[in-house]
């Protein structure tokens, strides 16, 4: 099954759900809807790195219509991200689910505005990686 995450800028939460689901043998990519070959937010690297995953490769991708027609299935983060990933047609739509639903949240916020020092900050990071691990056992991948 190839998997493709979803999130604003790939900088943030797509990268670490993608380095997550990677180290779980998912086939999977990440992408965004915005500016592309950017770094892992730096913040975002160092949480990341603090609990055992490397982003230091990670560069931002622009999602495309080829990405979402290889994909078997699409993780997102949020509503915002359903909705421009629903400019692309039901086919992506009808594919797509919310990676947060998996640790029964309702989205996964986006921490590009908040300190890696707000306890916010963490708590988003291990929600990544609680429902990228759920996913994966109620998949069965």
């Amino acid at each position: 099954m190839k998997v493709l995450v979803l999130c604003h800028g790939n900088k943030y939460r797509s990268p670490a759900a993608e380095a997550v689901l990677k180290s779980l043998g998912v086939d999977v990519e990440s992408a965004g809807f915005t500016v592309a070959n950017q770094r892992a937010a730096k913040s975002m690297r160092d949480a990341m790195h603090k609990l055992g995953f490397d982003l230091s490769g990670h560069r931002s991708r622009v999602v495309t219509k080829d990405m979402l027609n290889k994909a078997d299935l699409i993780l997102y983060m949020d509503l915002r991200n359903f909705r421009r990933l629903s400019q692309f047609g039901f086919a992506s739509v009808r594919k797509a689910r919310c990676l947060a639903c998996y640790a029964e949240e309702s989205w996964i916020r986006d921490p590009a505005f908040l300190s890696k020092d707000d306890p916010e900050f963490m708590k988003i990071v291990r929600l990544i990686v609680k429902a990228c691990k759920i996913f994966v056992k109620e998949e069965a991948i």
